[in-house]
Parts: structure tokens; sequence; C-alpha cells
């Protein structure tokens, strides 16, 4: 991480780690699939069939994908006293701090591995199924609830300065 909030911009990026663990655990899931269907027998069980290994294969192909322009270009978030900028592998997002509120760590579906960074729209009448409304994704170089925290922080102290 780069920069404080007295000394901004904040440079958060994405863990090669992280990136480098979900391009591991990709590639043995694709070897495991295509071993398996090569060696399938002539009536194969369930988890065993190609109906189910070919698209085992085709998503840890898109997870070793992702994994690879992750640390070709990781994603990066600055926080600034003008607001955050998400850049990821596809796009560059960016929010002023008076449109987002309550950063907070989140586990998807409440038995994942890993939290991600969930926050709210500040000014959206209508809430999202489930209360989230948005996601900066996970894998970054700071814990879920640190990360948090510090969006947290910024938006207090830089929020109320006029952005126009």
């Amino acid at each position: 991480m780069q920069g404080s909030l007295d000394q901004p911009p904040i440079i958060v990026r994405v863990s090669n780690f992280k990136t480098l663990s979900m391009l591991i655990v990709g590639i043995v899931f694709v070897i495991v699939c295509v071993i398996a269907l090569k060696d399938s027998p002539p009536n194969p069980g369930v988890l065993e069939s190609p109906a189910v290994l070919y698209p085992l294969i085709a998503f840890s192909g898109l997870v070793v994908l992702l994994a690879t322009l992750r640390l070709i270009r990781p994603d990066q978030l600055t926080l600034a006293p003008d607001g955050i900028t998400w850049r990821n592998v596809f796009r560059t997002y960016q929010w002023r701090w008076d449109e987002v509120q309550n950063f907070r760590s989140y586990r998807p579906l409440g038995f994942s591995v890993s939290k991600d960074i969930r926050f709210d729209y500040a000014n959206n009448p209508f809430k999202a199924i489930g209360g989230i409304e948005c996601s900066l994704g996970t894998g970054w170089e700071l814990r879920p609830g640190d990360l948090a925290e510090l969006l947290n922080k910024a938006r207090s102290r830089w929020g109320s300065r006029n952005t126009d």
C-alpha cells in the first residue's frame, strides 16, 4: 500500500500471492478434470460425467486466464480526496465520496472462503437484493476488514469536501 490519509493518494493493489494462489488452484482443477475425462469409465458416475467435467474445465480455464491477466495488470484501488478509482483487468470505475457509503467486508453466500468489500450507493432509494449494491472484489493486499475501515475513514475525512 502506498500513501496515507495525510499524504494522498492511497493506492491499494491486489495481492500477488492471492492471485498466484488462484492461478495454481485453477491449473490444478483443469489438470484433474482433464485426467478424469481421459480416464473416464464407460458408464461414468455423476462427477466423472463429461457433462460435468467440460463445464468445470471451462470455468477453471477462465480462472487461469483471469489470474494470469491479474498478474500482468494487477487490480488497483486509488483513494484520493476526490473519490475512489478501481482499475481492474477489464475496466476502470470511479465514484465520488458523496456517491458511496457503508463500506464493509462481506462473505458471499455466508460460506465462501474469502471475503470481499461491499458498499452502498449514498442516494439510492432502492436497495439491491440482500442489501448489497456494489462490490470492490476480493484479494486485496489489506485484509477485508482493514480495507473497509480505511475506506470508511477516507470517506469521513474527504467526503465532506466540495468535489465540484
